[in-house]
């Protein structure tokens, strides 16, 4: 026999969005362009904590780059991958006419500790800005 009893929320069980939501933040700077013009970046992602669709809007900002990625998040309070839903508008191009990301692909991971009391890793995954390693401390918790 079934028993109808329901099991108490864990931190497992918490929306990712909701554990994650806030204001991000990256700035980086990779050197100069042979031209002397500065290579960087200022990525802004905010991740809303209602389960509405997209969850998160990301902005990048900087070198070759200025354009809004609607964004959706899985995982866990501990890790949380960021994937592409659209561009701004709802494309699947960016304003070049170019599908650089699939729907669904994920674009980085923001990890954390269990405390947070270290700082937030990213691994990049399918974005990943020139010359930059592909895991590090990148993105900053700046408040919701």
């Amino acid at each position: 026999m079934l028993c109808g009893l329901a099991a108490a929320p864990s931190a497992r069980t918490i929306p990712a969005n909701t554990a994650w939501a806030g204001h991000y933040v990256f700035d980086g700077a990779e050197g100069h362009t042979v031209g002397g013009s500065p290579i960087t970046y200022h990525y802004e992602l905010t991740i809303r904590p209602s389960a509405a669709k997209p969850a998160a809007t990301l902005v990048l900002h900087g070198y070759q780059q200025d354009e809004t990625i609607l964004c959706n998040i899985s995982g866990s309070p501990r890790s949380a991958d960021i994937s592409f839903a659209s561009y701004r508008g709802g494309s699947g191009v960016n304003a070049y006419g170019v599908k650089p990301y699939s729907s669904g692909q994920a674009l980085f991971r923001l990890t954390r500790s269990a405390d947070r009391s270290s700082p937030l890793q990213t691994t990049w995954l399918a974005l990943h800005p020139d010359a930059t390693p592909n895991s590090g401390v990148y993105f900053r918790y700046t408040g919701r």
